[in-house]
């Protein structure tokens, strides 16, 4: 393995003065503290550097990929290119994840994700594999990134580094972390999106974080999250930290996918009641992403209730102490952001919704009127509201 001594590099970490801004004031506070102010340590380029970078998940993973992927002439301008790793249908996805661990990983035969993309598993490995050797061996500084690269076993993985180091490559490892919290937030809405019933499950990255510690000693730490102040975009932390070119040359693509609380329950709800896999295989009567016309339902942002919070605060708290005691207070929930309640909906909500069923199937539209007749949905005056709109 490619391990290094020492504890890692933790950047970011000059606590600022101000207090917590109305957008982080809560009934609740966490133990973060107020937020942090952005400081940069900047590290020498290296034109035979490989940033790994590996997330963790919800930290702007899609920003950085898509910002690389799409600005080669900025990299190249400072010595560096961003991996190209091309699918047996000869697709170049920006996220390296599943290339990663289909090169490195057994057992993966089975994963949704085949079944999604509609690929065949035969010769899958070797494709990736080869990709990943080709990228490794061209001149330049290489960028990978991919928010999932942690799930590959230590053996795995050391087959890759026998690779890195094979290709005269020093390596610089890098992730983003998350508050618990903000975390569990924005990987519930993901799930739901992703076709899943809305749930409150303890969901954290605490041991993808704690196997990278395991691995990489030196790696370097960024925290991530609305607790702090005055950031810049992941893809800015890199180009910055990294010495990956300047700044003003890129075209730094944002990504958003969080939802409203409206959509992300809604579509928990279908999710529930017409599955999306059934016996390992797609529904016939879904599709992946099939209810992406509801995420432009406008509404609040999507929180837990304080009775929500409730299942899961210990866990919360006990991730907080770990990521406290691993990397600092920087890393952890400023506040607990809760809802006292479920939001309503509005009429502008109902517009939304009308737009959006009129680009759903009919089964789709059917869950929907049947949320609609849940009392623990909706109130009667909701109900009443959503009328004309539900037909």
């Amino acid at each position: 393995m490619l391990t290094g001594q020492g504890n890692p590099r933790i950047i970011f970490l000059r606590a600022a003065a101000a207090s917590v801004p109305r957008a982080c004031r809560t009934r609740e506070t966490g133990p973060g503290g107020p937020p942090t102010r952005t400081e940069v340590r900047i590290q020498t380029s290296d034109s035979n550097r490989l940033v790994l970078h590996l997330g963790l998940p919800k930290t702007g993973s899609t920003s950085v990929q898509e910002t690389f992927a799409q600005n080669p002439a900025a990299l190249a301008k400072a010595g560096h290119f961003y991996a190209k790793i091309r699918w047996p249908n000869g697709q170049v996805h920006s996220n390296h994840s599943f290339p990663m661990i289909v090169a490195f990983s057994e057992g993966w035969e089975g994963r949704q994700e085949l079944v999604r993309r509609g690929l065949s598993p035969v010769g899958l490995k070797d494709h990736f594999t080869d990709q990943i050797s080709q990228a490794l061996s061209q001149d330049g500084g290489l960028i990978l990134s991919g928010e999932n690269i942690a799930e590959i076993p230590d053996a795995g993985l050391a087959r890759f580094l026998d690779l890195v180091r094979g290709a005269g490559r020093s390596l610089a490892p890098v992730i983003f972390v998350r508050p618990p919290l903000e975390f569990l937030i924005s990987m519930t809405q993901t799930t739901v999106r992703h076709g899943q019933p809305f749930e409150v499950r303890k969901l954290g990255a605490r041991d993808k974080l704690q196997r990278c510690l395991r691995l990489w000693p030196q790696i370097t730490c960024v925290p991530f999250g609305a607790g702090i102040a005055d950031r810049p975009s992941p893809p800015e932390v890199l180009i910055k930290a990294f010495g990956l070119g300047e700044i003003a040359d890129f075209r730094v693509i944002r990504s958003n996918d969080s939802m409203s609380d409206l959509a992300t329950r809604l579509i928990g709800y279908v999710n529930a009641q017409l599955p999306l896999f059934v016996s390992g295989a797609v529904n016939p009567l879904r599709q992946h992403l099939d209810t992406d016309p509801l995420i432009g339902i406008r509404g609040p942002k999507f929180r837990l209730t304080r009775e929500e919070f409730a299942g899961v605060r210990e866990f919360i708290t006990q991730e907080n102490r770990v990521l406290s005691s691993l990397l600092g207070v920087a890393y952890c929930d400023a506040a607990f952001d809760l809802a006292e309640s479920r939001p309503v909906w509005t009429a502008e909500a109902l517009v939304d919704l009308r737009c959006a069923m009129g680009q759903l199937s009919d089964p789709l539209n059917d869950c929907i009127r049947a949320y609609f007749r849940q009392p623990a949905s909706v109130t009667p005056a909701e109900r009443d509201l959503a009328g004309d709109v539900l037909g």
